[in-house]
Parts: structure tokens; C-alpha cells; sequence
């Protein structure tokens, strides 16, 4: 079907291009149909007022009634939702071909910091669930990095579900995971993301430093010493290989040797 507000093919509930309803709503005033994104009723005039399509009265304190309120918020949480992720996903962001690195990759900022530039928006359809999950990350760790607490807060449990939904994760994916979960300061879940990449690949410096900090973080000082003397024992032959994800995230490895060094010395 045409969306009633932007004019472009949707289906579905939410038009996935400007986050239209496409639900038929019926007048509160006449009862007569109509269509998603109507404002006004063409029986009888009356403006149509935002919220949930107009429908038979329930009745309040009733089992049906509580029952029937419960499924409709849940069916509208979860439309909320999906109309607030393609909002997300719709804003101005860069385009790969024309953007600036991005945070950790060479010639770009350091991780978490902002990666700058303009660029048109992007649209979800085009982007598939591991790059929306990347961007995602980056908008999190720039948050973190400049402080705005509120947008690291908001756009986390996206951020983490994402990569979720981009299984199966290589091992820059784990990285990337273990680092959001230690944003959370969910060091356990930080821990399994991390030791998850390495069950594949047991010297990997970018998930044996991120399972160093999250067992820091729970506490257990010989398994994060552990960690990170496996770290230091695989550092020199690990890190002169041209690895993709050692390329993207190189201006992190001194910061994580000093840190290494510390911790298992002291």
C-alpha cells in the first residue's frame, strides 16, 4: 500500500520510511472508517485526535476490560518501538563512501570519541544488522566519551541488542559487545561477550584486554591478571598482524600494554 503521509510503498503497521501509522482508525464521533494518518473524519468533519484508533468503549474494572487494555498497551509499546528505532536509524548519519574514519579506525579519532563530518540520512532497508549494530556502538562510545550520560544511557540497550540480532559476531563483534556491557557496568556479561571471542581464538588482544577490565571489574584479581599476562605473553607477535580489527582499533593497544603491565605487576 502507498503510505497516506509520505506516499511511498509501506506495509506493515508503521510505514518504515517517515513512521506513518497504517492502521484504519474509525471516527470517535460517527464511527465512520479511516484511513491511517486521516485528520479528519470525511462523514462528518471532526478533527481526529492522536493516540490508539478509535473503538468500541471497554469497560473499566472488568476482567475483559483489563485483559483487553493489557494486550492493546502491549501492541502499542511494541509499535512505539519500532516507529522510535526507525527514527534512530533514519537520522542524518554518513554515508560509508563519504564519511570520515570513524572512532578507532586509522587516520580517524580515538574510540568513543566523535567522528565529525555531514552526510544525507541513511536508510535502514540499505544497511544490514551487523553495520546498524557498528553504528550504533559508535554512537555510544562517542556519548561516553564526551560525557553526555543521558544519550550513552538511552542508546546502550539498542547498541546491545543490535549485535544480538548480528549473530554470529567475529571477533571485532565480541570487542565491541564486551566494551557496551562494560558501558552498563555488567561486568558479568561483559566477561562472557568477551570469552566467547576468545573460545575461537585464544590470543586475540582485543578481547583478552576486554576480559581483563571485566574481571577487574567483578572483582577477581587472578583471573583479570590472568587475562592480562596473555595479553602481555601474545602482544608481540599478535599485534604486528594486519588483522582488520588490529588496523581499526591500533591507537588502542598502547594505553591497553601500559595497562596490562600494571595490573599484572602490581
Amino acid at each position: 500500500m502507498k503510505c497516506p503521509s509520505c506516499g511511498k510503498n509501506a506495509s506493515g503497521k508503521f510505514c518504515s520510511h517517515c513512521g506513518q501509522s497504517l492502521q484504519s482508525q474509525s471516527c470517535g464521533d460517527c464511527g465512520a472508517p479511516l484511513a491511517g494518518g486521516a485528520r479528519f473524519c470525511t462523514q462528518c468533519g471532526k478533527a481526529v485526535g492522536g493516540g490508539a484508533p478509535a473503538g468500541p468503549a471497554k469497560k473499566r474494572g472488568g476482567a475483559s476490560g483489563d485483559v483487553d487494555g493489557s494486550k492493546n498497551l502491549g501492541w502499542w509499546a511494541a509499535g512505539a518501538t519500532m516507529v522510535l528505532l526507525m527514527v534512530i536509524f533514519m537520522m542524518p548519519i554518513l554515508r560509508p563512501e563519504a564519511q570520515a574514519p570513524l572512532p578507532g579506525q586509522p587516520g580517524g579519532p580515538p574510540l568513543g570519541s566523535p567522528s565529525g563530518g555531514t552526510g544525507g540520512p541513511v536508510d535502514i532497508q540499505n544497511m544490514s544488522p551487523r553495520e546498524a549494530a557498528d553504528r550504533l556502538f559508535n554512537r555510544v562510545m562517542t556519548a561516553a566519551s564526551s560525557g553526555n550520560v543521558a544519550e550513552m544511557t538511552q542508546f546502550l540497550p539498542m547498541a546491545i541488542q543490535s549485535y544480538d540480532m548480528a549473530r554470529p559476531l567475529d571477533q571485532d563483534g565480541f570487542f565491541h559487545l564486551s566494551l557496551l556491557h562494560q558501558q552498563g557496568e555488567d561486568w558479568a556479561a561483559a566477561l562472557a561477550a568477551a570469552e566467547e571471542g576468545l573460545a575461537t581464538y585464544p590470543n586475540h588482544l582485543l578481547n583478552l584486554s576486554a576480559a581483563g577490565n571485566s574481571a577487574a571489574g567483578l572483582g577477581d584479581q587472578e583471573q583479570a591478571r590472568s587475562f592480562f599476562q596473555r595479553f602481555l605473553d601474545a602482544y608481540e607477535e599478535e599485534s604486528v598482524l594486519e588483522l582488520p580489527e588490529y588496523q581499526a582499533h591500533q591507537n588502542m593497544f598502547a594505553d591497553m600494554k601500559v595497562a596490562a603491565e600494571e595490573y599484572v605487576g602490581g
